[in-house]
């Protein structure tokens, strides 16, 4: 699973990364104040938010499944109530 988030927050940049070079495009071709301009940032606006709430989501997953791997592990039937006491018959 975290491959596939991975490989989709990938995307997410690349997309991002896309949408900067035709933002810097607008820019060179002397159209600061645009609407192609506006929407290319608006796109790349989107789309970071987009990449962010998949990397809290894996964050808060990897949080938990840390949480439940360093909890503590009881086997059926087995206690041990002093683990330091010595027993003897």
């Amino acid at each position: 699973m975290p491959s596939e988030i991975a490989s989709s927050v990938n995307r997410e940049l690349e997309r991002i990364g896309l949408h900067v070079k035709h933002a810097k495009e607008f820019m060179q071709m002397g159209l600061p104040y645009s609407e192609d301009l506006l929407g290319e940032l608006t796109q790349i606006a989107n789309i970071c938010q987009k990449a962010v709430g998949k990397v809290e989501d894996d964050v808060k997953r990897a949080d938990t499944l840390e949480s439940q791997a360093n909890a503590p592990h009881y086997f059926d039937g087995i206690t041990d109530e002093d683990p330091l006491a010595v027993y003897t018959d």
